[in-house]
């Protein structure tokens, strides 16, 4: 029987999730090339997260914390901020920056072929998902299709600015 994606076992690729964990990354989407990063850079709670191109700047960088085994926090370096999930939205929910809380959400990194990544929020069977390839289009949550439009690059990135 042949696992599909979302239902990786949480020890395949645990090498490469362990050294996830403190770093900092550019989270790059497949299909459009473009960033996840908050709409303007603004530090606004509840500010939507959106697609934007990528430059060295700390608002389209996220800090990748391990809250338990395979999940994650994903805080944006410039806002401080966490990723989040607006359920308040329409359809399945539309990502969001928020700060910490006890009911902080957290996030699974799902290894995909070719060294990219789907980016699940923890608990279910929804992955961050671009709605076009346009600039600060905003990015929302949906089941699983096997589709670019779902799937990550994860880019070291340290920036000044």
């Amino acid at each position: 029987m042949a696992i599909l994606p979302f239902q990786a076992s949480a020890n395949a690729c645990r090498a490469d999730i362990d050294s996830l964990n403190g770093l900092t990354f550019a989270i790059q989407n497949v299909g459009s090339g473009k960033d996840l990063r908050p709409f303007n850079a603004s530090r606004e709670e509840g500010n939507a997260i959106v697609l934007y191109n990528h430059h060295w700047w700390q608002c389209l960088t996220w800090r990748f914390t391990e809250i338990s085994a395979g999940h994650f926090e994903l805080s944006n370096v410039y806002t401080g901020k966490l990723l989040h999930v607006d359920i308040s939205s329409a359809g399945m929910g539309t990502i969001i920056q928020r700060t910490g809380s006890p009911s902080s959400l957290s996030w699974e990194m799902v290894p995909q072929p070719g060294e990219v990544w789907g980016i699940r929020l923890s608990g279910t069977r929804l992955f961050i998902t671009i709605t076009s390839v346009e600039k600060n289009a905003p990015v929302t949550l949906s089941p699983f299709i096997n589709s670019d439009s779902q799937k990550w690059r994860f880019i070291p990135q340290h920036p000044w600015l």
